[in-house]
């Protein structure tokens, strides 16, 4: 989904732009800022657990 945002924003003559995500769309604007971070001008991620924290919870035993 990110690089379908980049190719859209490049279609309409935008090389550098403000992202912002909410839920899972927070998910991909991380992911945009991560691997096409020089289109990134500014970045607000809403109401998303930061991935690492998250997958390291959901790894963790569980207790009997």
């Amino acid at each position: 989904m990110a690089v379908d945002q980049v190719a859209v924003m490049k279609h309409f003559g935008y090389t550098e732009f403000d992202v912002c995500g909410h839920d899972r769309g927070g998910r991909v604007a991380h992911r945009l800022a991560l691997d096409h971070g020089e289109a990134v001008n500014r970045l607000a991620v809403l109401d998303i657990v930061p991935p690492r924290p998250l997958i390291s919870f959901m790894m963790k035993p569980t207790r009997r």
